[in-house]
């Protein structure tokens, strides 16, 4: 048996493919073949698109608070919300299927 030190899947949740070891065979030498998926957990790719998304409509936000349009504003507020409660409605999605 493997220590769990030299599996990466343990270490680096989110390390592509070519990184992690092959359990199975309890050769620490045996790679899994270059073909997996180089990320299986969507969360820090949603994080990054989230604060991406959420720094565009705060922009905008801030242009319409700018121009003294009150019910945009309002709206973009809104909007930024959503976006946020989307975001943690999907972290814990991943988080319970995880367990």
């Amino acid at each position: 048996m493997i220590h769990p030190m030299y599996n990466m899947c343990f270490l680096y949740p989110c390390a592509p493919s070519f990184v992690r070891y092959n359990t199975n065979t309890g050769n620490v030498g045996n790679m899994v073949k270059l073909t997996g998926k180089v990320c299986e957990n969507p969360v820090p790719y949603l994080i990054i698109v989230g604060i991406v998304i959420s720094a565009f409509l705060y922009r905008g936000l801030l242009n319409y608070a700018d121009e003294g349009n009150l019910i945009m504003v309002i709206l973009m507020a809104v909007a930024v919300a959503f976006i946020a409660l989307v975001i943690t409605k999907v972290i814990r999605y991943y988080q319970i299927k995880e367990l």
